[in-house]
């Protein structure tokens, strides 16, 4: 996933950026765990099939844009890296093989989600779930989804960039469709 994500720079509860997941314990989600801090909170990226699950979260700037990379590095080092601006801010401490990641009949959801189930020394407090209150308060745009891994110099290249069909890229909403009066008034139009 890689797209520029602008946090509310207010309070926030528990709130998903993107998901999708089959069920509770099979599934993907980027989330944002609640804070009170106005000036930043902590960003979490997990993937989960079933009875294995790796997580990674990094601390993530409110108020501004910032350009976003949560990937699964398969085959590479089987770990979750963050990046922001093209700088790696956190990897998972261990890596993960999974068999496989096979949920594409489960919706993607953007900025909502359901609950779903993590290791218990992942989340604050000791839970062994995450829990959406709210829907994401913020601001997503350019939003690109691959289906292999971005070099930290493709990132940069391409970050400001209209960017076309290419091998890889499986979804791409840029999120500047018109605005006005039509039907339907709620369209994302896939550039990929």
């Amino acid at each position: 996933f890689e797209y520029y994500l602008c946090v509310s720079p207010e309070e926030n509860q528990n709130q998903i950026v993107f998901q999708k997941q089959s069920t509770a314990n099979f599934g993907m989600s980027v989330v944002l765990s609640q804070s009170a801090d106005i000036s930043k909170c902590n960003m979490m990226f997990c993937i989960s099939s079933g009875t294995n699950t790796l997580q990674v979260s990094a601390s993530i700037p409110k108020g501004e844009f910032v350009h976003v990379v949560n990937e699964y590095s398969r085959n590479a080092d089987n770990n979750l890296k963050i990046y922001f601006n093209e700088e790696l801010f956190a990897s998972s401490s261990r890596e993960e093989t999974f068999e496989t990641l096979s949920f594409n009949r489960a919706n993607l959801n953007i900025g909502s989600g359901s609950i779903f189930n993590v290791r218990s020394n992942f989340m604050p407090g000791g839970e062994s779930s995450f829990e959406p209150v709210v829907t994401l308060s913020g601001a997503l745009d350019e939003v690109r989804v691959f289906d292999k891994n971005r070099s930290v110099p493709a990132q940069k290249d391409y970050a400001n960039k209209t960017i076309y069909a290419q091998e890889g890229l499986v979804l791409y909403f840029k999120f500047n469709e018109p605005t006005g009066s039509y039907t339907p008034n709620s369209v994302a139009l896939d550039s990929s």
